[in-house]
């Protein structure tokens, strides 16, 4: 399973863009704030992996592309580990 980061692409072209809702402004300004600073990779560069990992003879289950994603995951996945540590009384409760 791969898990892709923002790539540099031309964007979506064409269909159809309805009014700006103000009510949407802040979130617009963060996500253009976040879209101008942060690192997207090639697309080419995907593919070359993705090519990579199908001659790999024991491949990942899952693998992350890209800068973002790894990052993220790191301080989601040690947030989970902390609160399950400090419910782990209870939970070995209910065997």
């Amino acid at each position: 399973m791969v898990a892709p980061g923002g790539y540099a692409t031309d964007g979506v072209t064409g269909g159809v863009r309805s009014d700006p809702n103000p009510l949407y402004d802040d979130l617009r300004d963060a996500l253009s704030a976040y879209v101008a600073s942060a690192d997207f990779g090639d697309p080419a560069a995907a593919g070359r992996a993705i090519l990579e990992l199908a001659d790999t003879p024991t491949p990942p289950l899952r693998i992350f592309f890209g800068t973002q994603g790894y990052p993220m995951l790191q301080q989601v996945y040690a947030d989970r580990l902390k609160t399950w540590e400090a419910w782990q009384d209870l939970a070995t409760e209910a065997m």
